[in-house]
C-alpha cells in the first residue's frame, strides 16, 4: 500500500504531472512496441530477405526511373 501512496503522491496527484506521465508512458511504449515489432519481423523472416539487397534495389529503381525521365527530356528537346 505504501507503494501505491507514493505512485499516486508522485505522479497521479497533480493533473500536470498526470499528463506528462501519461506523455512520457506512451512515449516509452511505442519505443518498446516498435522495437519488440521490428525484432519479431526480422526473427520470423530471417533467411528469407536481406535488407541491405532491397535498399539497394529501391535505388536501382529510382536511378533507372530518373534515367528514363531525363532521357525523354532529351529527346523532346532535340525533335523540337
Amino acid at each position: 500500500m505504501a507503494g501505491m501512496n507514493f505512485i499516486y503522491n508522485t505522479f497521479l496527484r497533480r493533473t500536470s504531472t498526470f499528463a506528462l506521465t501519461i506523455i512520457g508512458g506512451v512515449f516509452v511504449f511505442e519505443r518498446v512496441f516498435d522495437q519488440g515489432a521490428d525484432y519479431l519481423w526480422e526473427y520470423l523472416n530471417r533467411g528469407v530477405s536481406n535488407v541491405a539487397n532491397l535498399e539497394g534495389l529501391e535505388l536501382d529503381i529510382v536511378d533507372s526511373l530518373l534515367f528514363c525521365l531525363l532521357n525523354n527530356i532529351l529527346n523532346r528537346k532535340g525533335k523540337a
